[in-house]
């Protein structure tokens, strides 16, 4: 490690590199050597150069294995400037390790699916949607029905805030009522349970919902944990869906809760 100057190292008498001369007075990396495993002589010489010291390192790797990861599937979506653009925000492909498949829903990159759907409500702000892109994460063998996530841009500010404002209405209703009715009448029922504390930061309290809760009974029974955040005219869901009666674990929720901080600070990325 040096800083101004220039000079040659030898190794045990055998010229082994040279020190570029520089004005600057910073602290560089001057030359890197190979030592071995053996303690041997290091000599720097040279005249009006600055020498911070020699840094050290010794590494060894073991139990080696031989590890193949697998393609990514493609996404033909990314070829639009539009959702190029909108990938920046929610879960992408090198989110997740080899194995898991990161695409696009049926129609997730349209406006013809509905964002806000929680306790079967229906939403007026949907028609205040300008760009959408969800997107569904799977691997074999995982324990969920359903993971995604979802962003939208909204046409304005205040289009992503009346969607928020009635997102908090059908929610704080949804709670009153213990459920909400579908577009065909039927009642669904919502059993609400106390989200855990976390550490996690999310975008602030008034600009977002989190939902932990049982939808409906028996056999069709599912657990859901969904962040929804919202920031300027973006918007970002977390979904979390798993098969029926039992709960999702403290820890299990803790770890989401790291996932839709992440999905937050996305949130902060310019469009």
């Amino acid at each position: 490690m040096v800083g101004e100057g220039e000079a040659t190292l030898a190794l045990t008498g055998k010229s082994v590199g040279k020190v570029p001369f520089t004005n600057s007075k910073s602290l560089r990396t001057g030359a890197t050597v190979e030592i071995g495993t053996r303690n041997r002589v290091l000599r720097v010489t040279g005249s009006n150069f600055t020498l911070a010291g020699v840094a050290t390192l010794n590494l060894n790797i073991s139990n080696l294995r031989d590890f193949a990861r697998l393609p990514g599937a493609t996404d033909p979506s990314l070829s639009e400037s539009i959702q190029k653009n909108m990938v920046k925000y929610g879960f992408n492909a090198d989110d997740f390790s080899s194995g898991w498949t990161v695409l696009p829903m049926a129609r997730g990159t349209t406006l013809e699916d509905p964002t806000l759907d929680l306790c079967s409500a229906t939403y007026k702000s949907e028609s205040g949607r300008q760009y959408r892109r969800q997107v569904t994460a799977s691997k074999v063998n995982f324990p969920y029905l359903f993971l995604s996530s979802e962003v939208v841009k909204y046409k304005d500010k205040s289009a992503a805030d009346a969607a928020l404002a009635e997102l908090k209405a059908n929610y704080e209703a949804c709670v009153k009522n213990k459920g909400g009715v579908e577009r065909d009448g039927t009642f669904v029922d919502y059993a609400f349970a106390t989200l855990p504390t976390s550490d996690a930061t999310l975008a602030p309290e008034g600009s977002r919902v989190v939902v932990l809760a049982q939808i409906g009974k028996g056999v069709t029974a599912r657990q859901l944990l969904a962040f929804y955040q919202f920031k300027g005219e973006m918007f970002t869901g977390l979904y979390i869906v798993k098969g029926g009666e039992v709960a999702l674990s403290e820890a299990e929720v803790k770890r989401w809760f790291e996932a839709a901080s992440i999905m937050a600070q996305r949130l902060d990325v310019k469009f």
